[in-house]
């Protein structure tokens, strides 16, 4: 991330408060929103849904929008530079800023 620095907190964005947006993902089903088990799960828990199949490209994108989204909506300046979402040890999605 990149942004202005709070003169109080010293920090650019509080780590509690992206584990906080990342909380969504959480012991959570990610499921493309057209996927037919999208209404059946629903009601049981809704699930996060996607544009598009739920890739590790798109959801590195995702947080980036989420992530985007909670600084502009709160009037923190600082946005998203970079995502790298493993995979696994050797594999990992990455997005950059628009």
């Amino acid at each position: 991330m990149e942004g202005m620095i709070d003169a109080t907190s010293k920090i650019l964005l509080d780590y509690n408060i992206i584990k906080q947006v990342m909380e969504v993902y959480d012991h959570q089903v990610i499921l493309n929103k057209d996927d037919p088990m999208v209404t059946v799960l629903s009601s049981f828990q809704l699930p996060v849904l996607t544009n598009g199949d739920p890739t590790s490209e798109l959801l590195a994108t995702d947080i980036r929008e989420r992530l985007n989204r909670f600084c502009s909506e709160t009037g923190v300046d600082a946005r998203v530079v970079k995502v790298r979402l493993w995979e696994s040890d050797g594999c990992y999605a990455e997005v950059d800023a628009v």
